[in-house]
């Protein structure tokens, strides 16, 4: 807060005020969904915020309803606001600053006006932007693959830069800064190296695979067993790779400048559709696995789509797309008769989050998770139809995973994984639950930050081994760095007013 005794948190659907001297945290209101970082006004009688795909809030800092100040236009192509803050009052209006992101691009740091609604851009490929009481906005930024810190002269007077942008620290991105001029943020050297390993169903390890890398998730292995793609961090960006687990050998699939991720295997193992931002939105793609030919757009459109599977008889791919008044919802790809390409159609969508689904061998089912009991479980339902719903997870579930044969479905529960054997003829059947073993990689836990939500383990085809991410060495420690009087060093460069 503007007069530092208290600090907002958005935990547990709601947004709270916890006092740092004494007493305990009291909620403001509900969150509508996941809350983005933001910022107190300098009276400290509201609170602005931003809000997962739907945009930028306010709402009194004693409660009450939220008023929308800024929201994100879904149809331009917009995606999300971050870390929204706002500057020194002036007598025009305020303004905010904050990180604008499209589909599955970078972050740039935009100023906007309340008054007037303009807004510009001060800094690409940058996000969490503070303003300094030297006279500079701070902001992190990736720099040729570098995370760094940097420090723009800016006027409060005009709103406009006063002179170049310079750096003031490496290995971060989030900058605060107090009145004072204290600069603190966080600093990490590197990604942490992950190995895969192959366990057995007690969590023995039984070997190791390939070598080590900046991986974020494991995608399903081949049909024949013997490769698997996986998204890795090169250069700050997400690219393919595909690994031969036998010989430990890989081969890189994307070269696109943009992210690429959530590779799947074609049921012939011929193919990898993925998704990519290539083409301003997060679409699907498929490509060549050997990496000999172009990648073709399967389907495209301003919302956020996350590819999920392909059915083994190669007709379906199901994916989600996220929609800003119902959140995650499931549809599917559906080859078209003439070959001429494939066509959409929805198969989950409610008010719930869907996400995570895998098609059952005989393509006749859809295990996928869903929060609408209020925590993720895991649940099966027919395919197309989407009839005949079927709860698998009893104490939580996601990540589910089908047994070739058809004889078990695995799942994940927090860090333990999961066998329910299963029927699904002549209809579907649910038999005995069994915990086969916990491990910290299946849920990223050992990993921080470091390791997305998605695929943290992957099945042989007989269900025997898993594929899974362990840490190779210490993970990159991070320490907060305290700097007091941080422009001392930097009197002598441009700056704006104070």
């Amino acid at each position: 807060s503007s007069d530092s005794e208290f600090v907002t948190i958005g935990a547990r659907r709601h947004l709270w005020k916890v006092p740092l001297e004494k007493g305990g945290p009291s909620p403001i209101f509900e969150l509508s969904d996941l809350m983005l970082g933001g910022t107190w006004s300098p009276d400290g009688r509201s609170i602005i915020y931003s809000i997962l795909h739907q945009g930028i809030y306010e709402v009194s800092a004693g409660g009450g309803a939220a008023k929308m100040l800024i929201p994100v236009d879904r149809s331009a192509g917009g995606d999300h606001f971050d870390t929204p803050y706002l500057l020194p009052a002036r007598r025009t209006g305020r303004t905010l600053l904050y990180a604008s992101q499209t589909s599955g691009a970078m972050h740039d740091i935009v100023l906007h006006s309340l008054e007037s609604g303009r807004r510009s851009v001060l800094a690409e490929n940058a996000l969490n932007a503070v303003y300094s009481a030297s006279g500079h906005v701070l902001y992190g930024q990736l720099t040729d693959g570098q995370e760094v810190i940097m420090a723009l002269p800016f006027s409060v007077a005009t709103m406009k830069p006063t002179g170049d942008a310079f750096r003031v620290a490496r290995n971060s991105l989030l900058p605060s800064v107090s009145r004072d001029g204290t600069l603190v943020y966080p600093t990490a050297e590197g990604w942490p190296r992950i190995q895969l390993t192959w366990h057995d169903r007690r969590g023995h390890k039984i070997a190791a695979v390939g070598p080590l890398e900046a991986i974020e998730n494991i995608s399903s292995l081949s049909p024949d067993g013997r490769s698997v793609a996986f998204t890795a961090f090169q250069s700050m960006r997400r690219v393919i790779w595909v690994l031969d687990v036998i010989r430990g050998t890989k081969a890189r699939l994307t070269f696109s400048p943009k992210a690429e991720a959530n590779p799947v295997w074609s049921p012939t193992g011929k193919e990898i559709a993925f998704c990519s931002n290539r083409q301003k939105f997060w679409d699907i793609y498929t490509s060549p696995a050997d990496g000999s030919g172009e990648a073709k757009v399967l389907v495209s459109g301003p919302l956020v789509k996350i590819l999920d599977d392909w059915s083994p008889d190669g007709r379906f791919l199901v994916y989600e797309m996220e929609d800003a008044k119902t959140g995650h919802d499931l549809w599917y790809l559906k080859k078209r008769q003439d070959g001429s390409g494939y066509e959409s159609a929805a198969f989950l969508r409610t008010p719930a989050q869907e996400g995570q689904a895998r098609f059952s061998p005989d393509a006749r089912y859809l295990a996928y998770a869903s929060n609408e009991s209020g925590r993720s479980e895991v649940y099966v339902r027919r395919f197309p139809d989407g009839s005949g719903k079927q709860q698998i997870s009893v104490n939580g579930g996601s990540l589910p995973s089908w047994r070739k044969d058809k004889k078990e479905l695995f799942y994940l529960d927090s860090e333990t994984l999961v066998s329910v054997s299963i029927s699904t003829k002549p209809v579907l059947s649910i038999g005995e639950m069994r915990r086969l073993f916990t491990d910290p990689g299946l849920s990223g836990t050992r990993l921080s930050s470091y390791f997305s939500s998605d695929a943290m383990y992957s099945a042989s085809a007989d269900g025997q081994r898993f594929l899974l991410p362990e840490i190779s060495g210490p993970v990159p420690p991070r320490v907060i760095q305290v700097v007091e009087n941080w422009f001392a060093e930097f009197r002598d460069r441009p700056k704006g007013d104070r």
